[in-house]
């Protein structure tokens, strides 16, 4: 198994724990056969708090040299391309940061596809949120886990998972 698969198996069940920890229930986590090109690596297909099923959509990048802007741009385009009902994107870079970011491009592009894009990368608390399974931190970043107060953590992420949902409630 590669480390960009090794990390994708990790994630989604992070992803999976982590949506239910937040009051979402999860339907199904399920991993892209790999080579399949929809734009993505991950779905994650929960209940909102009506009741309403979603679909988050997650690309993952194990890099430890520059991250490209253009290659999740492309990831996203694919997903759009693909007719997948996108509720949410997520972009998860746990060592870099993106580069070459086009800072127009990125407040416009989720207006374009018609659903929220977000990325976890360093620059945007990803050791954080990853910080709440100490042991995938410890397989990612070599070292222990920072001391933090998880339900802080876990209300941020739950406001920004909303924060997403309400996003795209308003692109239909």
């Amino acid at each position: 198994m590669t480390k960009g698969i090794y990390l994708e198996v990790k994630l989604k069940d992070f992803l999976q724990s982590l949506f239910e920890d937040l009051g979402f229930p999860v339907l199904e986590a399920r991993q892209q056969t790999s080579g399949t090109q929809n734009g993505f690596d991950i779905r994650i297909t929960f209940l909102d708090a009506s009741g309403k099923k979603r679909e988050f959509y997650v690309e993952c990048k194990d890099y430890t040299t520059p991250l490209p802007w253009n290659e999740l741009l492309r990831k996203i385009h694919e997903l759009y391309a693909s007719g997948h009902p996108a509720d949410g994107f997520i972009g998860i870079s746990p060592r870099r940061n993106l580069s070459n970011i086009n800072a127009n491009v990125q407040h416009t592009l989720p207006k374009l596809v018609k659903f929220p894009v977000r990325f976890w990368t360093p620059d945007a608390q990803v050791k954080e949120y990853l910080s709440l399974d100490k042991t995938l931190f410890q397989e990612i970043y070599s070292e222990a886990p920072p001391d933090v107060d998880p339900e802080k953590i876990k209300q941020k992420l739950q406001w920004v998972i909303r924060g997403m949902l309400r996003e795209r409630d308003d692109f239909l």
